[in-house]
């Protein structure tokens, strides 16, 4: 059983267990507007392709900006995990657009970086960046307003899922869902420490 994202030969496993990364991607645009108030430029900054779970979230967020033809695009930068290559992208993208107002970082170094290079050209507030899933550091630049929202996936129910399956096929031979997709939460400054929340957040 795979959980988070799965494996190119589905023949080896039973199931897999993992978060409907479109979706994710989509709303994250639906909350990167808004939040931009409904003008300016955007940007995408994400790990490199190959990916399934992260190229899932990038592609629901670029058919969902297509929803929002006043706001326009800049495209997309990648980095293989790195937050001082994330970091690199997003300072090169201020600098070329002074009318960047959003970023959506699309997993946890990327947000990182974005976080940094926001920062250090002192945009904070004037640039939202809307990340996906969590950390720590992710928790405390979501508390000071580096970050706007961020869209977490229920890894512990995904998890819990897992096991129980594991254990219904080891015990009684009955086979799990071939595919299951979990949904996710929005995270922000007013629920950031609400227990139904934090449960899904990563601790390091």
């Amino acid at each position: 059983i795979t959980v988070d994202r799965d494996v190119t030969d589905t023949s080896v496993r039973i199931g897999s267990i993992y978060t409907n990364n479109t979706a994710a991607g989509a709303k994250a645009a639906d909350l990167l507007v808004p939040a931009m108030g409904g003008t300016g430029d955007v940007a995408y900054e994400g790990y490199t392709p190959g990916a399934a779970s992260v190229d899932d979230r990038h592609q629901g967020f670029e058919n969902e900006m297509l929803k929002y033809p006043q706001i326009t695009n800049d495209g997309s930068e990648y980095d293989p995990n790195d937050i001082g290559t994330a970091e690199s992208n997003v300072a090169a993208e201020i600098q070329r657009d002074p009318n960047l107002r959003g970023i959506f970082a699309s997993s946890e170094d990327p947000e990182d970086g974005a976080a940094a290079a926001i920062e250090a050209a002192g945009m904070v507030g004037k640039i939202k960046l809307v990340g996906f899933d969590s950390s720590s550091d992710v928790m405390t630049l979501l508390r000071e307003g580096v970050i706007t929202d961020l869209v977490v996936q229920k890894a512990l129910i995904m998890g819990q899922l897992a096991v129980k399956d594991a254990i219904a096929y080891l015990t009684h031979h009955v086979k799990p869902p071939s595919v299951t997709l979990e949904s996710y939460i929005l995270v922000n400054q007013q629920n950031m420490n609400d227990p139904s929340i934090e449960q899904y957040i990563y601790r390091s």
